[in-house]
């Protein structure tokens, strides 16, 4: 009996890595919100998030909670917010922004006007919010009037205003891509708004910050594109020749000389997760009714029918068993980034695998009933399976390389409940009725 107890412990030991991520959890009892909140983003935002690449991430990661918490009145969350934009007020701030973080900066800016707004919006008493706000300003009108914005085989333009103005003026360029409104400049307009929105609550007015959000609209009307049912398309056919955008057309290359172009491709799904609350941030800059205003909320409700009808992939579409989305904004699944840098030579996002970004909750900010049922399901699925995990994470990572990496990134992320706290949080989303 001893010996055939030693071969069984022997055995279990060796099923047990091999069982699905949830089997191995079933039996323990769900930890809260508010255990899940303490774990991850209450020690996450003890870090000095603004510094680099992390700013990115966090920006990401913090968003969905940061709404969340105002919503459902959490002070303590709340809270651990404001301590740490407190910390950043403090000791954080840097008037000159190299260009090679600027996107990692605006993307943390963004949370940052974010945060300001909602404590405008719900009166909520932020000792740092005109400091942080005029820190905001002063760096927005620098990078939009005169710091140098980088553009493809061009000599720098003064301030990305003057860059802007010439993808619309130009549409015959010898790239396609070289009219592509970049994320650089569409955070530029939403922090832009968030400001002009802080500063109407106020009872005060910068004119430029006003010019900036006056010309996000007219990229918007210009850019835009409305099919026949309503759905919304930003600059479609604008990567059509974009390096990343080679093989949209295929999920299989036989031979790299042979690129497999979409004469109207629309953005990738992984960039364009923040549309939602872009638009959003520019609508409510604008009066109620005004044209502004009535526009932008065509804009948000056609990326919603978008999303739902021509992205979103239910779990019952799929061989995951788990709500995904497909690689580009059309609804295209073809190959991103082939050959991309970060990648193994011979490798790309395939079919599928852009999905992670889906569960960084920012789709929720649509809003409406059938989106927060999808996050609903995808937060049931919480611990995800190998394989779910798989599609998910384009580069999975072993347990043992996890020591140096953000809890808010990769596959830590999913396993530490931080990614789970986001779907979860993400199923009460109200920011649209707001």
């Amino acid at each position: 009996m001893r010996h055939i107890s030693i071969y069984i412990i022997v055995f279990v030991s060796i099923l047990i890595p091999i069982l699905p991520t949830n089997t191995l959890g079933e039996n323990k009892k769900p930890l809260s919100d508010e255990e899940l909140w303490d774990s991850t983003v209450r020690e996450y935002l003890k870090e000095d998030l603004w510094i680099g690449k992390e700013g990115y991430i966090a920006a990401n990661s913090l968003m969905v909670p940061m709404h969340i918490a105002f919503q459902e009145n959490k002070k303590e969350w709340i809270d651990d917010f404001q301590h740490h934009f407190l910390k950043l007020s403090s000791s954080g701030l840097n008037n000159s922004i190299d260009a090679s973080e600027r996107l990692n900066t605006l993307q943390y800016y963004y949370l940052v006007s974010r945060f300001i707004y909602l404590c405008e919006f719900y009166h909520y008493p932020f000792p740092e919010a005109e400091k942080l706000t005029n820190h905001m300003i002063k760096v927005i009108e620098k990078i939009w009037t005169t710091s140098p914005a980088w553009m493809w085989n061009k000599v720098d333009f003064k301030g990305a205003k003057e860059r802007v103005s010439w993808k619309l003026k130009n549409k015959n360029v010898d790239k396609s891509y070289y009219r592509a409104i970049t994320d650089e400049e569409l955070f530029i307009f939403s922090i832009s708004a968030d400001l002009k929105s802080i500063y109407y609550l106020k009872g005060l007015k910068n004119n430029t910050i006003d010019s900036i959000v006056d010309t996000a609209y007219t990229v918007y009307f210009q850019e835009s594109k409305f099919t026949n049912n309503g759905n919304w398309i930003f600059q479609p056919g604008v990567y059509k020749e974009h390096p990343d955008y080679k093989f949209a057309g295929t999920d299989l290359v036989l031979n790299e000389e042979f690129p497999f172009y979409i004469e109207n491709i629309a953005k990738d799904t992984s960039h364009s997760h923040r549309f939602p609350l872009w638009i959003l941030s520019l609508r409510n800059s604008f009066p109620k009714n005004s044209k502004e205003f009535l526009f932008f909320n065509k804009v948000f409700n056609g990326l919603e029918n978008q999303f739902y009808e021509e992205v979103l992939v239910p779990s019952d579409e799929n061989h995951f068993d788990i709500p995904l989305t497909t690689n580009y904004m059309d609804g295209t699944n073809g190959i991103y980034r082939y050959n991309y840098s970060s990648l193994k030579r011979g490798d790309g996002y395939y079919p599928f695998e852009l999905s992670g970004t889906l569960t960084l909750g920012w789709w929720s900010f649509l809003g409406s009933n059938r989106i927060l049922a999808t996050y609903k399901e995808l937060a049931s699925k919480f611990p995800l399976e190998s394989q779910q995990l798989d599609v998910m994470l384009k580069k999975r990572s072993t347990l043992q390389n996890h020591n140096n990496v953000s809890i808010a990134s990769g596959e830590k992320a999913f396993i530490n409940g931080f990614r789970e706290l986001i779907c979860r949080l993400a199923i009460n989303n109200k920011t649209s009725k707001q």
